[in-house]
C-alpha cells in the first residue's frame, strides 16, 4: 500500500512538471494520469482512480483514433472501477468499448477479450438482462478457446457461466409459461 502512495506522489510530481512543459492535451501527461489511476485502483480509491482514468481518458479520445488500442486498457479500467462501485449500466457501456475496439485489431488479445466478455457477461446478468449475458459468455468462451485451446482451466470456467445463463434463462422461460 505505501508504495502506491509513493508512486502517486511521484506521478504527481510528474505531472506538474509535465503540465508546465508541455500542453494540457498531452498524450504523455495522458499516460501519467492512466498510471495515478492504476495506482489509486490498487489502494481501493475508487473515486480518485476514476477521476484520473476520466482525465486520461478526455486526452486519448481527443488525440487518438476510435480504435487506438491505447483505449482498450483505458475502458477496461474505467468500467471496472464502475463496476465496483455498482453502477453497472455505465460499466457495461465500457466493456463494450472496450470490446469495440479490440476486435478491431488484426491480431486481437483473445485472452484479454475472453475476460473482457466474461465481465461484460457477469455484468449484464447483475443488471438483468439475461439474453445479453448470455450472448457475451458464448463469446468468452470463443475467445477463451481461441487463447488457450479447448481443455485449459479458463474456457471450463466460462463454460460454466454459460451454463448458469442457459440454465437461468431456461427456469425464467419455464416459469412465464405458467
Amino acid at each position: 500500500m505505501k508504495d502506491y502512495e509513493k508512486a502517486i506522489e511521484f506521478y504527481k510530481k510528474s505531472i506538474t512538471i509535465r503540465e508546465k512543459s508541455s500542453s494540457s492535451d498531452d498524450l504523455e501527461l495522458a499516460t501519467i494520469y492512466n498510471n495515478i489511476a492504476v495506482a489509486y485502483t490498487k489502494t481501493e480509491d475508487k473515486k480518485s482512480a476514476l477521476y484520473y482514468y476520466e482525465k486520461a481518458l478526455a486526452i486519448r479520445e481527443k488525440k487518438l483514433p476510435w480504435n487506438d488500442p491505447s483505449l482498450v486498457s483505458l475502458y477496461s479500467g474505467i468500467a471496472s472501477i464502475y463496476s465496483s462501485m455498482e453502477n453497472k449500466s455505465i460499466a457495461v457501456k465500457f466493456y463494450e468499448k472496450s470490446l469495440k475496439v479490440q476486435e478491431t485489431l488484426s491480431s486481437p488479445n483473445h485472452a484479454s477479450m475472453a475476460i473482457m466478455y466474461y465481465n461484460t457477461a457477469r455484468t449484464f446478468e447483475d443488471l438483468g438482462n439475461c439474453e445479453a449475458a448470455l450472448k457475451h459468455a458464448e463469446r468468452s468462451v470463443k475467445s477463451a478457446r481461441l487463447a488457450y485451446g479447448p481443455d485449459h482451466s479458463e474456457v471450463k470456467e466460462n463454460q460454466k457461466l454459460v451454463d448458469h445463463l442457459r440454465n437461468k434463462q431456461n427456469s425464467t422461460d419455464s416459469s412465464d409459461a405458467f
